[in-house]
């Protein structure tokens, strides 16, 4: 059944968009961080050099574990489940 939202949902609609996007750009500094040289904007192939080699390895675990830290996708606001 659908009902009209109020001030309550409003603001949390708004924080949980706010959620969203701190998510967003999460991920995309984990993708950004995740490539093994520097993406820059008309330079796709990159600027820093890799070192190739086992101490110098970008997708060693903990490496890996540390960048993808960015959680889970935010839970949707309380009154999207709500069957009033």
């Amino acid at each position: 059944m659908k009902r009209r939202m109020n001030s309550r949902d409003v603001a949390m609609l708004a924080d949980y968009n706010a959620k969203v996007q701190r998510w967003k750009q999460g991920l995309i500094e984990t993708i950004i961080q995740a490539v093994p040289f520097h993406i820059e904007l008309g330079h796709p192939s990159g600027i820093k050099d890799w070192p190739f080699g086992p101490r110098n390895n970008p997708f060693e675990s903990t490496s890996i574990r540390k960048r993808r830290a960015i959680g889970r996708f935010p839970d949707t606001p309380a009154f999207c489940t709500e069957n009033n």
